[in-house]
């Protein structure tokens, strides 16, 4: 396993954050078989609704195990909060999925999540590729406001026919 994908990117994530400032109560470990069915509501709430969210929860799970350490969960008193997924492609990591319990948002954990990879992009000298959907404003608003830059329209990116932004955050060690 090559350094840009660690065998638990929780744990890299959590040594490499030490200097962010923490949400209170916050841990993180990996995606586990059991998180299925809350990574399948959290699905349901958080994004569009013609997707059959637990068959994506099981996709995700997939991934997972073919690139172990993919999935990193946030947990706050010991329930999922939050959720990141990433992995390497070529010379980027892909920030494959990002999504924050909306009781638990604006609190301060997508934003350590996301500063962790970051950190963790910048040891392994890479740069992070995503794709958000591009009627999401919040979530585009959020990755700009962590130095991310919109590279480009990707038209028909969702099966519903919708367009995505391509955004890219250039480490500074790239």
């Amino acid at each position: 396993m090559d350094e840009a994908h660690p065998r638990d990117l929780a744990a890299s994530i959590e040594g490499l954050s030490c200097s962010l400032p923490r949400p209170s109560g916050l841990t993180l470990r990996r995606f586990t078989f059991e998180d299925r069915q809350w990574l399948a509501s959290l699905l349901k709430i958080n994004s569009v609704p013609e997707y059959d969210h637990l068959q994506m929860a099981d996709i995700l799970w997939m991934i997972d195990q073919v690139h172990p350490a993919t999935m990193v969960v946030g947990l706050r008193h010991g329930s999922p909060v939050a959720i990141l997924a990433a992995r390497p492609s070529g010379p980027y990591l892909h920030l494959l999925f990002m999504d924050v319990e909306p009781t638990q948002q604006r609190q301060g954990i997508g934003a350590f999540l996301l500063r962790g990879l970051q950190a963790h992009a910048a040891k392994v000298h890479r740069s992070i590729i995503a794709e958000v959907y591009t009627g999401n404003g919040s979530a585009l608003r959020f990755y700009l406001r962590y130095a991310f830059e919109i590279v480009g329209r990707i038209p028909d990116y969702y099966e519903q026919g919708l367009d995505a932004h391509a955004i890219q955050w250039d480490s500074p060690l790239v």
